[in-house]
């Protein structure tokens, strides 16, 4: 089975290194290991939009890394991937 990763509860730092998880561009089933794609931490604090929390990064996300994790840089998950 997998092991899911780790969630963190500390808030991020303004340019902290982070990493998306994902499959861009795959169109079919998502085999293999995930593309890793480096970013930073653009945004620390929270945006709200319709009550959700929101944390804004520098990399732009690729269809196919939505739904995936946002990492840093020890593996916890920061977040999920959603294009906006």
């Amino acid at each position: 089975g997998h092991i899911p990763l780790p969630l963190r509860t500390g808030k991020p730092k303004h340019g902290e290194e982070a990493a998306i998880l994902g499959y861009p561009g795959v169109q079919q089933a998502k085999v293999g290991p995930p593309q890793i794609r480096p970013t930073r931490i653009y945004q620390p604090k929270e945006k709200f939009v319709d009550g959700r929390e929101y944390l804004l990064f520098e990399s732009v996300a690729a269809h196919g890394n939505s739904g995936g994790p946002l990492i840093d840089r020890s593996g916890q998950v920061l977040g999920v991937v959603q294009g906006m």
